[in-house]
């Protein structure tokens, strides 16, 4: 039997003959958890959460072909981090293909993680627009919010991490997924009819979607018009600031073009 290392690194590369050669030796392999590195310390994470993180579907199809629940979960000791299934890896990956699959297997689609994230919010934060609409097909609540109040579409709009920033562990076999800012999530969103005025209280440049765009800046402008095509309340303020869009526009020294079109 293979060591953990290398297991993981079979279902991160979809070696499907492979894997499915030690799960015909090892039937209990399966079903249990292998340790996962994290910032806040080692994760359990059971071999369909390695697959799915991955978008290896074969390897998933394995998993769903032996039994393994749709919606298992990653173990931390503490409740306040993990908590993620299949579903959530494969919608922050952006693997439409995993995601499809574990729908059909009945995996939960409003699901959440220790941070209340769920399957559509992890979408909208890495940038995946065809996952976005896809669990908008299926009547993903576009409300849903995080511990931080956040709405998808704040996640969307939330500001990208350099790949530095994001590493979870010095030693991890395979990266996490990007953190990026891409307008094309975000307008996916608003084309399923996620509320342009939703309020975030805890973030002052981020208390109304189109502050969050004044507070992104150029790459943003575009989704700020669309925002006020669909009604976004330019006045709105904030309630720790006092700032409305247009007042922080003038804070954050924007251009003639935002000020324009936030007046």
């Amino acid at each position: 039997m293979p060591d953990t290392e290398s297991f993981i690194a079979l279902l991160e590369h979809g070696a499907v003959a492979d894997l499915a050669q030690i799960i015909t030796d090892h039937p209990r392999r399966v079903n249990t958890f292998l340790t996962q590195p994290a910032p806040h310390g080692s994760e359990q994470w059971m071999p369909m959460h390695f697959a799915a993180r991955a978008g290896h579907l074969a390897a998933v199809e394995l998993m769903l072909e032996h039994r393994v629940h749709p919606d298992c979960r990653t173990r931390f000791n503490t409740p306040m981090h993990a908590r993620q299934t299949p579903l959530h890896l494969a919608a922050a990956g952006g693997h439409f293909q995993v995601i499809e699959r574990l729908l059909e297997a009945r995996a939960e689609i409003e699901v959440r993680d220790a941070q209340l994230r769920s399957p559509i919010w992890l979408a909208a934060r890495h940038g995946h627009p065809q996952v976005i609409a896809a669990l908008a097909a299926r009547r993903a609540d576009l409300e849903t919010r995080d511990t931080q109040q956040r709405t998808p579409l704040h996640a969307a709009l939330l500001p990208p991490k350099p790949r530095a920033e994001q590493s979870e562990a010095p030693d991890r076999l395979l990266p996490p997924p990007p953190i990026t800012f891409n307008p094309a999530a975000a307008l996916a969103l608003l084309d399923s009819g996620a509320d342009p005025n939703a309020t975030c209280p805890k973030e002052p440049e981020g208390f109304t979607p189109l502050h969050r765009c004044v507070a992104l800046g150029d790459p943003a402008f575009d989704v700020a018009k669309r925002l006020i095509q669909d009604g976004a309340n330019r006045t709105a303020v904030d309630p720790r600031t006092s700032r409305t869009p247009h007042a922080l526009a003038l804070h954050l020294q924007r251009s003639a073009a935002w000020i324009d079109l936030l007046a």
